[in-house]
Parts: structure tokens; sequence; C-alpha cells
């Protein structure tokens, strides 16, 4: 009888080793599914604002009206200008930032080449005074 339990219990360990590895490689699929449809998030959000405004006694029947009679599209295209226009917003500071990075790399290549300028100009005027001394 002993042999018998202890058999069940390994063979329950391995059932749950293998559901929890279902579990985990599910959870990977419909992370990925949903980040395939964007769409889905608006249309949850949707639901629950009006599910949690309305507050019904009989949850699955409003849910099935409101999936039924709900319109999204029109929605969701407001909802993805939007979240265009938030895109933008929040990589308006990376393109002014990458403006300013290039002006200043642009500013410094300018002060070399002023720098280097300078120094020819100085280079030619010890040559004049030593050719000049040289004359005298």
């Amino acid at each position: 009888m002993n042999h018998d339990l202890i058999g069940i219990k390994k063979l329950l360990k391995i059932q749950k080793n293998k559901i929890n590895q279902i579990k985990f490689y599910t959870r990977i699929d419909n992370e990925k599914y949903l980040r395939e449809h964007p769409e889905l998030e608006f249309i949850i959000q949707q639901f629950l604002v009006k599910l949690l405004e309305d507050q019904p006694k009989n949850c699955i029947s409003y849910a099935g009206n409101f999936f039924h009679t709900t319109n999204f599209r029109e929605g969701y295209d407001k909802y993805l200008k939007n979240k265009e226009k938030e895109e933008t917003e929040k990589n308006k500071p990376n393109v002014e930032e990458k403006l300013e990075s290039v002006k200043e790399e642009e500013d410094e290549k300018v002060k070399e080449e002023e720098d280097e300028k300078e120094k020819e100009v100085e280079e030619k005027t010890d040559t004049q005074q030593k050719v000049e001394e040289l004359e005298n």
C-alpha cells in the first residue's frame, strides 16, 4: 500500500510540474496575443469604465448587451490618435535633447576649427618674425 501512495505522490508532483509549465507558456502566449492586438486594451478599458459607472445587478447580461450594442470603431480611432499624440509628446523631449546634442557637437567642431586657424595664424606670425630676424 505505501508503495502505491508514494507512486501517486510522485505522479501528482509530475502532474503539478506539468500544469505549472502549461500555465507559464499560456501566460507567455496570452501576453504575445495582447501585445499583437492593442485594440483589446481599449475594449476592456471601455467595458470596465462603463461597468463601474453603471454598476449593474446582472453583470453577465450587461456585458452581453454592452458588447452587442457598442460600436468600438469610432472610439478606438480616437483612442489611437490620443495614444499616438501621447507617444509623440513623450518622444519630443528626446528629439529636442538630440537636437541640442547635435548643436553642441557642431559648436565644438566650429570651436576646434577656430582654434586650429588661430594656431595657423600664430605659426605664420612666428615664421614671419623669424624671417625678418634672419633678414636683419
